[in-house]
């Protein structure tokens, strides 16, 4: 945990440029300006070095402020992005939450800066687990950066070890890939897999070691609404666990946590090194 305003700043133009270069590259030439005037800004407005003590209704003025923005503000969301990484990182620094509360937090801090819905959702999908990895690797290695750049073409988004990162080369992970239960490419699945136990699978791993209840579960990977206890819902979910245990040779249960099938269904720590899922980096908002 960082407790003071600059190692927060830092991580808010991390987060910020790896977001506004892979979704919005059209903005991307025009980061460093206004980042320049951001941090000046945000200085002037959080007088306070403790984070703990920041507000953020100086913050919401800010883009009116900014000079580089004047004229361009409809047409810029940088700082609406900036501004919403900010909230998100303040988040996690004073507490800790679920991916469902952070995406809660992002959606209505983005609505609040006024981000339009397209923009609102793909912040939504994008900024939990960013922010967490970005969070998480200034805190644990700080001479090491999790994810250096946002995407180019020959780029792979990868989830492996409890992580979520970018890398340009997978070659060492090529060389050691019989080590894993599960090697997935995400582009070209292998038979037997479909995208819900795919997308069960990735929702399991990136909140893995802790319980995921059923409702969030139905929500995220089947994008319905759930009732708790009911047997149907939990039947579509086992569904999805049938395809995963066969395709890892029945081995896949034995690293659920408990509470399946009554209450959540979670991924224990002892699979953060079982797996590796990839697929080419490129994505933008519709």
């Amino acid at each position: 945990m960082y407790n003071n305003k600059t190692a927060w700043l830092s991580n808010i133009k991390t987060a910020a440029q790896i977001f506004v270069e892979k979704h919005l590259s059209e903005e991307s030439p025009f980061f460093e300006t206004f980042w320049q005037a951001f941090s000046v800004k945000i200085n002037e407005a959080l007088k306070s070095e403790d984070i703990s003590k920041i507000t953020f209704t100086p913050v919401s003025c800010v883009i009116a402020e900014i000079s580089f923005v004047k004229g361009y503000a409809q047409d810029f969301v940088t700082p609406i992005v900036t501004l919403t990484i900010a909230e998100v990182l303040y988040a996690l620094n004073t507490g800790k939450y679920s991916f469902a509360e952070l995406e809660e937090i992002t959606h209505s801090s983005a609505a609040r800066h006024g981000a339009k819905p397209s923009l609102a959702a793909c912040l939504v999908r994008s900024l939990p687990s960013l922010c967490k990895d970005i969070a998480a690797c200034k805190r644990n290695h700080p001479a090491e950066s999790i994810i250096s750049q946002a995407p180019g073409p020959s780029e792979y988004l990868i989830w492996t070890e409890g992580k979520k990162i970018i890398l340009g080369n997978m070659d060492k992970y090529e060389k050691n890939k019989g080590k894993y239960l599960l090697w997935i490419d995400l582009d070209n699945p292998a038979n037997g897999l479909t995208p819900k136990s795919i997308r069960l699978l990735i929702h399991l791993v990136e909140n893995i070691g802790s319980p995921v209840s059923i409702p969030d579960i139905l929500k995220k990977v089947f994008d319905e609404a759930s009732h708790l206890g009911n047997e149907e819902e939990t039947n579509k979910i086992n569904q999805q666990l049938v395809k995963l245990e066969n395709y890892s040779g029945k081995r896949f249960r034995q690293y659920l946590m408990a509470g399946w099938p009554k209450e959540s269904l979670g991924l224990s720590d002892k699979f953060r090194d079982k797996y590796f899922l990839f697929k080419r980096a490129v994505s933008h908002i519709d």
